[in-house]
């Protein structure tokens, strides 16, 4: 019995599909994040060319943060100053509001816009990942402020 040509490809991709079902595929994953788990992080404002020009009543100092990537969670805490740019600065130890972490790409290859958004509003650092993703140097950028930079290590 001669089989046609059709019935042929169709046996023969039916049990292509068969033999494929028999290997798990692996799972997707979002590609707009190559952050996972838990990192701590350490940020300093870069006050150069700033110092004499400050007259804030406020400003941030340095921070250290939990960042969870799982949970797009993080909590921080830093030292501030009160009066800065003037003869009598006054020194502050603050606990931030727990934050929301976003990660969309960034300006450069390999680089991303890490948001953390409060209750007072939204802060961007430009970050990279280093050290086959395990560290994330990060710096941000602005106009009318010192800047900052900072590591994350992964936990």
């Amino acid at each position: 019995m001669k089989l046609s040509n059709s019935i042929k490809f169709a046996t023969i991709f039916t049990m292509g599909l068969v033999t494929a079902g028999l290997f798990k595929l692996p799972e997707a994953r979002s590609s707009s994040s190559p952050f996972s788990g838990q990192y701590s992080c350490l940020i300093n404002k870069n006050f150069g060319g700033w110092s004499q020009v400050t007259t804030l009543n406020h400003e941030l100092i340095n921070a250290m943060a939990y960042v969870n990537f799982d949970t797009g969670t993080a909590q921080s805490f830093g030292n501030a100053l009160n009066n800065t740019g003037t003869t009598n600065p006054v020194g502050l130890f603050e606990v931030y509001l727990p934050e929301t972490v976003r990660v969309t790409p960034g300006p450069i290859p390999n680089s991303y816009v890490l948001e953390f958004i409060d209750a007072n509003g939204t802060t961007e650092y430009i970050g990279m990942p280093v050290n086959s993703g395990n560290s994330i140097l990060m710096t941000k950028s602005d106009t009318n402020a010192p800047t900052a930079s900072g590591i994350c290590q992964k936990i």
